[in-house]
């Protein structure tokens, strides 16, 4: 399973990529990491890869958004439902890869 999990990471990293924006990396001091952080528009955008979906923000992800507040968070998954929380100022959107890119197009 983790083989397909890095794997998806890799799918979505490409896919990022071709779209033509810098990707980033972020990990905290206390290990919270996220695996994915653009800029568009001069805003950060963190964004989490998941194979499966629960619709739970994690604690990495968390702490991300209470550090930077960012306007809006993604879980990109490849099973699961799609859906939108708000934590604070943050929407954080749970979303498939081809969703992700019609809203980073925007």
């Amino acid at each position: 399973m983790e083989r397909n999990g890095k794997l998806f990471e890799n799918y979505v990293f490409c896919e990022l990529e071709k779209a033509g924006f810098d990707i980033k990396y972020w990990k905290s001091k206390s290990a919270a990491e996220v695996d994915f952080v653009i800029r568009k528009n001069g805003e950060q955008i963190p964004i989490k890869v998941k194979l499966f979906s629960d619709g739970k923000v994690e604690r990495s992800l968390h702490s991300f958004i209470e550090k930077y507040t960012p306007a809006e968070a993604y879980v990109v998954f490849y099973k699961g439902e799609e859906n939108e929380q708000q934590i604070g100022k943050t929407a954080v959107r749970f979303v498939k890869i081809d969703t992700l890119m019609k809203h980073l197009s925007k």
